[in-house]
């Protein structure tokens, strides 16, 4: 070896140590830490929850979900706040928003593919893909005038209800999903477009959850209207909740999923959906109506096989498409 490069090593061999040091210490950084989390180590992991202000049993609920996500994973990942901001945004601007990851960082909405570079564009958020209502949400009433009870009461498969049109909102899931499965749907813009477009006779039927229908007539003031939910049929279709994460939160979500499938496991997230929707729920077992089932296509495996409240005693109202 020549003196230059003795002297050489010699000169380096000290940061050449620092450089070993760092990265044995990079080994060990915390997963709060991670690459695209822009906390500082060891900071207090903050929810920011979007809350738009329509639908407050739901929302109640979903907060309910995320703080026992959080509480199940405070061993591991110690303490966090959990906030609520109330703003009345439209859905693009909200992804947006969570997007961005500074007024709000978590929203709860139905798992929806992506198809094309502008969906990929305006909803890369972080997917947490656990079911927050173990399905109950696809439980769907169908919103009808009053005066079509009897011919809704006469319904027993898909076929049948195939001669009828749906109502469902421009944006929703549910409008693919009812295509798929050969359904004829009409769509608008806002729930109050669909109600006055049923009410008028535009169309048949309006899916909605079964856990917001109440909700749904306090605030549209629907209580002595012509309009009704069937107490004879309902829609079950594959729909799960799930909640979007900032990307600039990946250590949010990595908790958020630890915490909701250690909650669906030892039963507490089905004990909190069956006691903040009680009322829902034995309504549904006293009116035992009968239930049609949809399909829906891609769904991911970990989603797919959902069990759901109302999924059970469906099987007789299948029909071949």
């Amino acid at each position: 070896m020549s003196l230059t490069c003795i002297g050489l090593c010699r000169r380096w061999r000290p940061l050449a140590g620092l450089a070993l040091l760092a990265l044995l210490a990079a080994a060990w950084l915390p997963v709060s830490a991670a690459p695209g989390d822009h906390r500082p180590a060891n900071a207090l992991i903050e929810i920011r929850y979007w809350d738009w202000t329509k639908t407050p049993k739901r929302d109640d609920y979903q907060m309910a979900a995320l703080r026992l996500a959080m509480e199940k994973t405070r061993p591991d990942w110690g303490d966090y706040r959990l906030i609520r901001v109330a703003k009345p945004l439209s859905t693009p601007r909200a992804r947006a928003e969570v997007f961005r990851g500074e007024l709000v960082n978590v929203h709860v909405a139905p798992w929806r593919p992506l198809e094309t570079e502008l969906d990929k564009l305006n909803e890369n958020n972080l997917r947490v893909n656990v079911g927050m209502f173990g399905g109950t949400f696809g439980c769907r009433s169908l919103l009808i005038r009053t005066e079509d009870r009897d011919k809704l009461r006469h319904i027993k498969t898909l076929d049948e209800l195939r001669q009828l049109q749906g109502g469902v909102g421009r944006a929703w899931v549910d409008g693919r999903v009812m295509r798929d499965n050969h359904m004829p749907v009409v769509d608008s813009a806002d729930v109050g477009s669909l109600l006055a477009m049923l009410a008028g006779g535009r169309f048949d039927y309006l899916p909605m959850s079964m856990l917001e229908v109440d909700t749904l007539f306090q605030e549209h003031h629907l209580s002595g209207s012509t309009l009704m939910a069937s107490p004879d049929l309902m829609l079950y279709y594959p729909l799960p909740m799930i909640a979007y994460v900032s990307p600039t939160e990946p250590a949010l979500a990595k908790r958020l999923e630890q915490g909701l499938q250690r909650a669906r496991a030892d039963g507490s997230l089905g004990r909190l959906t069956t006691e903040h929707f009680k009322d829902e729920i034995d309504r549904f077992k006293a009116q035992a109506p009968r239930v049609l089932v949809l399909q829906h296509p891609g769904l991911p495996a970990e989603l797919a096989g959902e069990p759901a409240l109302c999924q059970p005693g469906a099987a007789r109202g299948k029909a071949s498409r």
